[in-house]
């Protein structure tokens, strides 16, 4: 029997956020109804655990000291940092925000045996837009977590793609968003922090991000003396695979109608303005609280890559979970894949676009 997909991912989200979602984006098309409704139920449903999780957890979240720097890893989609988040969260010095907090960002923390139990019966093995292993404990982007927590995640955009462009301008560069609401924003981040600190009863947080690429001003004010990782790779393959990745969560979780060739050209747009965000904003960063990690390196040779970040932004444990590292290398080695080759056309558009970004980081422009 064919494994049923797992629920949207806003079925965990509040109902609150969900209705501002609704009204803010256009609504949804005729033809996804059916999705809607099901996100309507699921929301309502879990509103009395969310409220018992609230009051019942209120103290002990209240009480957590992020008092150890927590380190970000950053870089555009489909660059690369989800297999270096999923080898430093073999670090057990770290936190780190799992898919089960991602599903129930809310209500994790009451509802973990349960929701465990069904959410495993309706996991693929892998994530769909690579091989890279998924369970409900394995390490997830936390800008999934915030999409059913705040209206300021770019993953809305996978839900609503008519609003693509919105939604990328207002939660990754935050434009036209009001002070108040980026305060909001940063006060749920923090929270959904201490109640996964609280969770796995460590403190010091990992958390991968592409959308923080573009908010690393907002970040230092939240944290001044955060570290972080950024991955890059050759522009060509991440233009390559961020078609594969618009077309496999625009199935599953799309409530408009979408056109997969105007998403390319969104992705176009989006990657120079974060990239140049970040080129911007970088020098914010001191030095020695700043890793570049050139994906093909990281592929190349995993550990001795690790090693220098760990090096780089001093962080201890690398020599603790060195074997750890090693191990998930030896048995997962092909969990991260090449892109397919760029048509010349698209290869045009990008050459065009995001030559900065191949003169930034050396790679070679092919022109024919």
């Amino acid at each position: 029997m064919a494994r049923r997909r797992p629920p949207h991912m806003l079925a965990g989200s509040t109902f609150r956020n969900w209705c501002r979602l609704l009204i803010g984006n256009g609504g949804v098309d005729l033809r996804y109804i059916p999705r809607a409704t099901a996100i309507s139920f699921w929301t309502l449903l879990g509103t009395p655990i969310r409220l018992y999780e609230r009051v019942r957890f209120a103290q002990p979240v209240s009480k957590v000291e992020l008092d150890q720097d927590p380190v970000f890893i950053i870089g555009h989609w489909q660059a690369g940092h989800s297999f270096l988040h999923h080898l430093m969260c073999l670090d057990t010095q770290f936190a780190y925000v799992q898919l089960l907090h991602c599903a129930l960002p809310s209500a994790f923390l009451s509802s973990r045996r349960l929701a465990s139990r069904f959410l495993k019966r309706k996991l693929p093995k892998t994530r769909g837009v690579d091989t890279l292993p998924l369970g409900i404990e394995e390490p997830q982007g936390d800008d999934f977590a915030l999409a059913g927590l705040t209206p300021y995640s770019f993953y809305h955009a996978y839900s609503f793609p008519k609003q693509a462009e919105r939604v990328f301008r207002r939660s990754v560069l935050f434009e036209d968003v009001s002070d108040l609401s980026v305060e909001k924003w940063k006060d749920s981040y923090q929270r959904l922090m201490s109640r996964v600190a609280v969770d796995m009863g460590r403190t010091r947080m990992l958390l991968r991000n592409a959308s923080n690429t573009g908010r690393i001003r907002h970040i230092l004010t939240m944290f001044p003396n955060a570290r972080f990782i950024h991955v890059y790779r050759n522009p060509y393959d991440i233009f390559s695979a961020l078609h594969e990745r618009w077309q496999s969560l625009l199935e599953r979780w799309a409530l408009q109608k979408f056109e997969i060739e105007i998403m390319q050209d969104c992705s176009l747009r989006f990657f120079e303005l974060m990239m140049k965000r970040y080129f911007e904003d970088k020098q914010l960063i001191s030095p020695e609280r700043l890793s570049e990690v050139r994906y093909e390196d990281l592929y190349r040779d995993p550990v001795p890559t690790l090693q220098k970040v760990y090096d780089d932004l001093d962080l201890p444990g690398f020599a603790d979970a060195e074997a750890s590292f090693r191990r998930f290398v030896e048995e997962d080695r092909g969990t991260v894949g090449s892109a397919s080759p760029l048509p010349i056309e698209q290869r045009q558009k990008v050459n065009r676009q995001w030559k900065f970004a191949f003169d930034q980081w050396g790679y070679e422009v092919v022109h024919s």
